[in-house]
């Protein structure tokens, strides 16, 4: 199964990246530079650019400035008033 079909299955679920927890791994916040070859740009992305998105670093310094002239809207707009809660994640594991 390919992983963009794994995401599709995931809608309305929270997402948890426990890899980013490890010894060496980095986390950093949206449109920032990434210290790697190339100068990739950490890129938000809507759940249907998924299965079009072949490779992490898909945008860079360069690249991602013609991405957004290209969106009618940032893919982050309106996140800040997504109602979730964690009630039932920590019930879970409590």
């Amino acid at each position: 199964m390919q992983w963009f079909r794994r995401v599709a299955m995931c809608r309305g679920k929270i997402f948890v990246d426990y890899l980013r927890n490890s010894h060496g791994s980095t986390s950093i916040a949206s449109y920032s530079l990434r210290a790697r070859t190339g100068a990739s740009v950490a890129t938000p992305l809507r759940w249907e650019e998924l299965s079009k998105i072949e490779r992490g670093n898909a945008f860079n310094i360069l690249s991602l400035p013609k991405r957004l002239a290209r969106l009618r809207k940032d893919p982050w707009v309106g996140i800040d008033t997504v109602e979730q809660s964690l009630d039932t994640a920590l019930g879970t594991f409590a």
